[in-house]
């Protein structure tokens, strides 16, 4: 729960400076940190990812593990911002970027760092430290950000804010692992390197080519039109990030345990990853259909009728939480049997047709054109990832999330008929999620009997302490 008020903080923030910024400016902001995200990547090359599931897998090897990763995580950091240094003159097209990219280094150090703190507590499923770290990153910046954009509505200041309250999260994150780290030289094991590396490097290569895919729309933007486009894409953007961010923590969540039962009960496995894909189900099919039919009103609230260019981008770009949602928790699914070299030249296609598309529509449909790009490239990736998901373990679907799409549809039609009434938003918005609630637990939808219990048994921990 800490972790999803989070994350929804740094959402507040996005709302505030793009509003104190402007379009123009908020797009500078926004294309810096594209660029800096682009490269943190290389900062890492799926070793997070291997140092999760070996330590999850492994326990009684964690220390060499860790200390290890660590030593190639600082290194990988180094190398990244001397690519970003020598490449910026070339990649930076956007007037104002290059006054603050060195402070996008350094938040891109901190996040990388933050980071594989993270993969070693998900390792060990404490994940109430890792809602810790993300608690008092986003606070920071939430605070600093709005202090920062009072005293100067500049993007150079919003990235200082970005940096000092990472800063702080890594801080927290460190005092958290200080017991791993006294040991941290004498448990380096050279013997390791090559084991990680080759382990790593097709989540690397799905890691590079999920972010390419992800951030060359912005990148494209840049180079073709203005800043205050890129400003309005980056504000469609926001929301729909947030949904994602949903998904990752529901899926990272699930992972460790997925690792085990891919070794020990396929069965456990397929019930659990049944699960995970109607939860998220439930969660992402009303969030993007209801963000459809509402868009004009959402883009109004939540930044202003500045960015109301923007709302169709938007529109489009929620089509993509459903397909997403399925990928992340493919991924992982894939990842724990092992097969994670099967699923790089999915991505890569993906990758291939998302450059592509952009290059032709962006020129002529502006950022509407890169949405439907990012549409047909992460659907050309998730079809081939569920064939071969499949194969491996079979699982099934629609017999899992019939009831949430009902529920969904039904609630769609009254969100639609209470627009089209000219409904106010504040008053349409609490309706539509009574009602797809309602309609979950007439249609008696397990997931509701899960939530009922849980919710039951916390109530009596609650009184019983």
């Amino acid at each position: 729960m800490v972790g999803e008020v989070a994350h929804s903080l740094r959402f507040v923030v996005a709302i505030y400076a793009a509003r104190a910024l402007g379009a123009s400016n908020w797009g500078v902001f926004a294309y810096a940190v594209t660029m800096a995200g682009m490269f943190t990547i290389i900062s890492d090359l799926g070793i997070s990812g291997v140092l999760n599931r070996e330590v999850a897998r492994n326990p009684e090897n964690h220390a060499k593990y860790l200390s290890t990763s660590f030593f190639l995580k600082i290194f990988l950091i180094a190398v990244s911002i001397g690519v970003i240094f020598l490449t910026a003159p070339v990649l930076l097209n956007v007037d104002g970027v290059g006054s603050f990219i060195g402070i996008i280094c350094v938040l891109l150090a901190f996040d990388s760092m933050r980071d594989f703190f993270f993969a070693i507590v998900r390792a060990k499923e404490k994940m109430e430290q890792e809602a810790v770290v993300k608690a008092v990153t986003n606070i920071g910046i939430l605070v600093l950000g709005i202090g920062f954009l009072l005293i100067s509505p500049t993007p150079k200041a919003l990235a200082w804010a970005y940096v000092v309250g990472s800063g702080a999260g890594l801080i927290t994150g460190i005092w958290f692992l200080k017991r791993h780290l006294i040991n941290f030289i004498s448990n380096f094991s050279k013997n390791l390197i090559w084991p990680i590396f080759s382990a790593a490097w097709p989540l690397a290569m799905v890691a590079l080519l999920s972010s390419l895919m992800i951030n060359m729309d912005t990148v494209i933007i840049g180079h073709f039109r203005s800043a205050a486009e890129i400003g309005f894409y980056a504000a469609a953007q926001r929301p729909v990030q947030l949904f994602y961010t949903i998904a990752a923590l529901i899926s990272s969540a699930v992972f460790p345990a997925l690792a085990r039962f891919a070794k020990q009960d396929g069965e456990k496995f397929r019930s659990t990853l049944e699960k995970t894909i109607a939860a998220l189900f439930a969660i992402g099919l009303p969030l993007t259909v209801g963000g459809i039919i509402l868009g004009k009103e959402v883009v109004q609230v939540l930044f202003g009728s500045q960015y109301l260019p923007g709302t169709f981008t938007f529109q489009l770009l929620l089509v993509t939480v459903i397909i997403t949602f399925l990928y992340g928790v493919l991924v992982n699914g894939i990842f724990s049997y092992d097969k994670q070299k099967i699923f790089s030249w999915a991505i890569l296609s993906g990758v291939l047709v998302n450059l592509i598309l952009d290059l032709i529509l962006i020129p002529r449909w502006g950022i509407a054109g890169s949405a439907v790009a990012t549409i047909i490239a992460q659907t050309t990736v998730t079809i081939p990832l569920f064939t071969t998901m499949r194969k491996i373990n079979y699982f099934q679907i629609w017999p899992n999330i019939k009831k949430i799409v009902a529920a969904t549809a039904i609630m769609g039609v009254v969100a639609l008929i209470l627009h089209l009434l000219a409904v106010n938003f504040f008053i349409n918005l609490p309706i539509d999620i009574g009602i797809y609630i309602a309609m979950l637990f007439a249609l008696k939808e397990p997931l509701t009997r899960y939530a009922s219990s849980m919710l039951i048994s916390a109530g009596e921990k609650e009184n019983g302490s």
